[in-house]
């Protein structure tokens, strides 16, 4: 060890022993920010495995899916799907997303009965299938209450109870959440108004097969007939899906020209991972939102940073002075500060991740409601914090340690001897930056505030984006004016 790196580092370790609420600072402003940025980036990521676990639950095993861009669309159409050649099997469903009133009872509930206004409970959602008894078993695979395990056999024989009038299969996990049981009457709310339906069957959430319906929407799902969905949720002769399986060695390309031939217009068939790429774009400015707030949190981090760093070049300048008359040059001092910076980098990001976990586990059910709100109902995920995302965590708290010193390090490089000895040289060029920093603060806040009256560009607001950006960096440029005012306020004249 060289003695300029020996010296540097015991001065270094002085330093934070003498000072440790500046270091405690630095390490805070790197935690919040990885934080926050990793926090969001887990609950995007929980929520969008949460919409695709869903998705590829409700789709089973077909191969192709014939819809008509999220609209109903006649029955009669199913009939020719089945009867297209290389089709071997067809089958229809129905999505309605309904609101379930469990434990509440409704005589009233029936066909035109009152919907309830603002004052009467709205219940919670319930995705309810409506399928085909005799070819649901070949597309999904489930699971019953009550039983190990479900032979294929006895999967049709069970679903059968739901051909009785007013009958629905819930999950046991949405049983066990609102203490319902088999027999037990649910009001749900639907299009034509409330309907009081039995409970005829508990379907497994946990465990089944990997094509089970019931375990997407974290087991907020229900089974009935299709004709009884169709009766009960005033959808007479409408489906919104029909799933097809090909024959054995057909090419699925050609099947699905074969199919698109016999379709009316407005209807199209893909298969399901398509479909569900074009439905997680509606998650992408929602998530964009959110990934734009958790660079917001990075910059602040950066400008606490920042500032730590630089009341500690100002702090230390008699030791910069020492260090130069000893022989260390502009180099040297400016690579250690960097060091310094680059190591509680480190520790922060360290710290922020463990920040970032727990706030995306706190995050994730909300941002998980708010889609489900705003766009289409999810199941929220388990937050995995994967090898990738500790290293980009490492790495964009260590830059931002790195680039918010950069302007600090410079300064400690560039201080001469006599510099370091005299404070009043320090503190005027303090006070004669307070000048630029204030004009530029102001003219950035007037920029943001012109860029919230452009519009969005292809739909993404990407002028309210740097107006976001454009405001926090204004109120920092401003930080000097309020220090510089707080200390003439209260006779303040020394850092």
């Amino acid at each position: 060890m060289t003695p300029d790196l020996f010296l540097l580092r015991r001065l270094s370790f002085r330093s934070v022993r003498a000072h440790p609420g500046r270091t405690v600072l630095t390490l805070a402003g790197v935690a919040l920010g990885v934080g926050v940025f990793l926090g969001i980036r887990l609950a995007n990521q929980g929520t969008l495995a949460g919409f695709r676990n869903t998705f590829n639950a409700v789709a089973g095993r077909s191969a192709l899916e014939v819809t008509a861009q999220g609209e109903p669309f006649d029955e009669e159409v199913f009939a020719k799907i089945r009867e297209t050649p290389g089709v071997r099997l067809a089958s229809p469903v129905l999505l309605s997303l309904v609101a379930a009133l469990p434990g509440k009872a409704a005589p009233e509930a029936g066909p035109g009965s009152e919907t309830p206004g603002p004052d009467k409970p709205q219940g919670v959602p319930l995705l309810v299938l409506g399928i085909d008894i005799l070819s649901e078993g070949t597309f999904r695979d489930y699971e019953f209450a009550g039983e190990e395990k479900t032979p294929p056999e006895n999967i049709d024989r069970i679903l059968r109870r739901l051909l009785a009038p007013d009958t629905i299969f819930v999950t046991d996990r949405f049983a066990a959440r609102y203490g319902l049981r088999a027999r037990d009457a649910l009001v749900v709310i639907g299009p034509a108004g409330p309907r009081r339906l039995t409970i005829q069957g508990l379907l497994r959430s946990a465990g089944g097969g990997r094509a089970s319906p019931a375990s997407a929407m974290d087991g907020s799902v229900a089974l009935m007939d299709i004709a009884a969905a169709q009766e009960a949720f005033g959808r007479l002769g409408r489906l919104d899906r029909v799933d097809v399986l090909p024959n054995p060695d057909i090419d699925l390309e050609k099947l699905a020209e074969r199919i698109r031939g016999v379709l009316p217009g407005g209807l199209s068939v893909a298969r399901p991972t398509r479909r569900s790429r074009q439905s997680e774009r509606l998650l992408e400015a929602f998530q964009l939102n959110l990934t734009i707030l958790s660079y917001i949190a990075l910059l602040v981090g950066l400008f606490i940073i920042y500032n730590t760093m630089s009341v500690t070049v100002v702090r230390r300048r008699h030791e910069w002075g020492v260090l130069r008359s000893l022989g260390v040059d502009r180099r040297g001092i400016f690579g250690f500060v960097l060091l310094e910076a680059a190591v509680q980098g480190v520790a922060g990001s360290g710290l922020g991740i463990l920040l970032g976990t727990v706030l995306g586990r706190a995050a994730l059910g909300a941002v998980s409601r708010t889609v489900g709100s705003l766009y289409v109902p999810v199941g929220a995920a388990q937050v995995s914090l994967a090898p990738a995302e500790v290293l980009l965590a490492l790495g964009a708290g260590t830059a931002s340690a790195l680039l918010s010193a950069l302007l600090p390090a410079a300064a400690a490089a560039r201080m001469s001897v006599r510099e370091s000895i005299h404070r009043g040289d320090a503190t005027a060029a303090r006070h004669a930056r307070t000048g630029w920093t204030t004009a530029a603060g102001l003219s950035l806040l007037g920029a943001a505030a012109l860029l919230t009256w452009f519009d969005p560009i292809h739909g993404v607001p990407l002028f309210g984006y740097v107006s976001a950006f454009g405001i926090v960096a204004g109120f920092v440029l401003l930080t000097p004016l309020s220090l510089r005012l707080f200390s003439t306020l209260f006779g303040f004249s020394r850092l």
